[in-house]
Formats: C-alpha cells, structure tokens, sequence
C-alpha cells in the first residue's frame, strides 16, 4: 500500500468494533471491504489532529494508512491511519419572508 492507495481506492471507514479493535473499510471503487485490526500502537489522525479509534465514524474519507509489514489478509494491524471527517449534511437556505 504506497502513498495515495487509500485516495485512489476511495477508501471509507464502513463500520468501527471499538471492543473488537477493528476497523472496516470499504473501497468506492470496487466495493470491496478490507478488515484491520487497530490497536494501542495505531496512530490514528482525524483531519489535522491526533484521534482515538472510538472518534472513528461510519462515512469518514481515508486520505492514507499503513499497515504494520507481514501477512496481508484479513485483520491486518495498521501502523498508521488518517481520515477527513465525513462532510456534515448542507443546511438549506433559510425561507424568504413573504411578500406584505
């Protein structure tokens, strides 16, 4: 996984088992799902700033990840993930005041 992986993949977090320590992600460009696991040595950054996997939510972006070097499959530990928070629903225009 180089540098860029996760944005060319579209990567979104699918679901976060904060009691398992896992992490699904799902790629926007295939639909497939990747399982990690994420444990105490994961450095987690949520936008700019350093995060805990219990900020993690369903829908945020992953902008780049790295995961600790061995096996690849299912479950692998990351050593490193960043996401951008999911983008908040727009507020729609307030109504215009009627016409006296």
């Amino acid at each position: 996984m180089g540098n860029g992986w996760a944005q060319r993949q579209k990567l979104v977090v699918d679901s976060v088992d904060v009691s398992a320590g896992t992490i699904v992600l799902k790629s926007g460009v295939d639909q497939t799902t990747h399982t990690y696991k994420v444990d105490a040595a994961t450095r987690i950054i949520i936008g700019r700033a350093k995060g805990t996997i219990n900020q993690l939510q369903t829908g945020m972006k992953v902008e780049n990840l790295s995961a600790i070097a061995g096996a690849a499959g299912v479950n692998q530990t990351l050593s490193m993930i960043a996401v951008i928070p999911a983008a908040a629903a727009p507020v729609p225009p307030a109504p215009a005041p009627p016409n006296p």
